[in-house]
């Protein structure tokens, strides 16, 4: 056996070495792009502080439009104001409404996305183009989740881009010359998306690669467990398998959990992603003009029309205490902001549209109630409702919504769902091979359980590192076995 994995080892350690330092060099980018890569001026929306709620403000709109029916009615901050934004399909522009006068913001959509990209990057080159965007491609992959976005093209030398979300005032991502440089190799090396019309031949290939590196490094392993060096073996040998020692083990955890994330990514079914409520009906309802609501309240800055058991409610989302907002910070202190995430709110209440009434229901009753509507079955027994203030494993930056409600079902199952009561909005969802999948890409692949202990900055030095040490390893033993062949 031991003769057989000499031979084998041997025989594949040139592929595997080609496909390690295909694999090293690109995923060297990631860190690089992560850290060297821009960042925005500003990373809160824009505030939006609403003394007057303005309740019959939105109803007298809703009337005078004639809004039969729509997925999403809320009030957002806009460059001229608080307006009632209306979704009417979801990979539609928003229609907007001014709160003041009721009248129609024609095409406003482009335009509240262009002072989206100002504020957030806070640049006033020109712009030299705007593209409206359904699909995710290459420049727009699908780990940015959010759908449509504008991307935003500043007329600038380094090529800035801005990918603003509309519907959430979001900055889904942000580019220039040197980033998609970077990306594009990241992408084209590391993922070989330039075969992705070809996915047969990418998964194939890709895998054929993995295996291969699972083979050498078993192998490797059998020549160090039962394979002893002496006083007499060459240097370059002994550092060779001290290196080896201290190598196996990450190395194997990034490519096995590499290998499943691949299969998992072409094999099952994708259940995550955003989903938006079915549209709710605005006709024949008799809302009410009297609201029963405390004069004093907190500052809120956000509003909107959701639906609870066929019956219409007002969400009001009361302000987070932001005094440090606007306090200057380093792009490596908005890099840990972005990944630990940043809750747009404190509290909310409910009141009922029809009533004017303050409902008693929280945003707890709404997010189980919305995840049992999604699975489908209204007496699934839930496990347990969990309030979501910061990203995780499970539910990690690239949602860009905080807070959520995660439902945990009781089934043996125990799937996850997702939920942002204010839109009532399905943000994601992981059925449990999601959920393992994704613990192993967040843990063994990206190594995220390191951050609390080091920071993200370090775990990046350490993974860097380690990839460096994987080459020198790889390099080290074909160099061996040449030296041995030319003696």
């Amino acid at each position: 056996m031991l003769r057989r994995s000499l031979i084998l080892h041997r025989w594949l350690r040139n592929i595997a070495l080609i496909s390690l330092g295909l694999f090293v060099f690109s995923a060297l980018t990631h860190p690089v792009m992560i850290w060297t890569g821009p960042q925005p001026a500003v990373m809160h929306p824009p505030s939006m502080l609403i003394q007057d709620l303005s309740l019959d403000r939105m109803q007298n709109i809703i009337a005078k439009q004639q809004l039969t029916g729509a997925q999403l009615v809320k009030v957002v901050p806009t460059q001229s104001g608080a307006a009632v934004q209306v979704t009417d399909q979801e990979l539609q522009p928003r229609r907007y409404f001014n709160l003041e006068t009721g009248s129609e913001m024609i095409d406003h959509d482009k335009q509240h996305a262009i002072w989206l990209a100002r504020h957030y990057t806070q640049r006033n080159d020109n712009i030299s183009n705007v593209e409206f965007i359904t699909d995710f491609s290459d420049e727009y992959p699908w780990v940015n989740r959010l759908l449509p976005v504008y991307k935003i093209s500043f007329d600038s030398s380094d090529g800035s881009t801005v990918f603003i979300h509309t519907e959430t005032n979001a900055l889904s991502s942000l580019g220039n010359h040197w980033k998609n440089t970077l990306q594009f190799i990241f992408r084209n090396l590391h993922t070989w998306s330039w075969l992705d019309s070809q996915s047969i031949v990418r998964i194939v290939l890709l895998t054929v690669m993995l295996v291969i590196l699972v083979t050498v490094l078993i192998t490797g392993v059998l020549q160090l467990l039962f394979l002893r060096s002496s006083g007499h073996t060459p240097a370059p040998r002994r550092i060779h398998r001290v290196v080896g020692w201290i190598m196996w083990l990450p190395l194997s955890a990034l490519v096995l959990s590499g290998l499943f994330h691949l299969q998992f990514q072409q094999f099952a079914k994708n259940e995550r992603g955003m989903r938006v409520s079915a549209p709710m009906q605005l006709t024949e309802i008799q809302l009410s003009t009297v609201f029963d609501i405390e004069k004093k309240l907190p500052p809120v800055n956000n509003m909107s029309l959701v639906e609870y058991e066929d019956t219409l409610l007002y969400r009001i989302g009361f302000s987070m205490k932001k005094d440090n907002q606007h306090l200057p910070e380093s792009d490596e202190q908005k890099r840990i902001k972005r990944f630990n995430g940043i809750p747009s709110e404190l509290a909310s209440m409910y009141i009922d549209a029809r009533t004017g009434m303050v409902a008693r229901l929280q945003d707890k009753d709404m997010s189980i109630h919305l995840a049992k509507k999604f699975l489908g079955n209204d007496s699934v027994a839930v496990k347990s409702a969990e309030l979501i203030n910061n990203f995780s494993p499970e539910y990690d930056f690239r949602n860009k919504r905080l807070p959520v409600w995660k439902i945990t079902t009781g089934d043996p199952e125990g799937h996850r769902v997702f939920v942002d009561p204010a839109t009532a909005i399905i943000v994601d969802y992981l059925v449990p091979l999601a959920r393992i999948e994704s613990f192993s890409f967040s843990l063994l692949h990206k190594w995220d359980f390191l951050v609390p202990l080091m920071g993200r900055k370090m775990r990046d030095t350490l993974v860097v590192s380690l990839l460096l040490g994987f080459l020198m390893v790889a390099l080290l033993g074909v160099a061996i076995a040449r030296s041995k062949r030319g003696t």
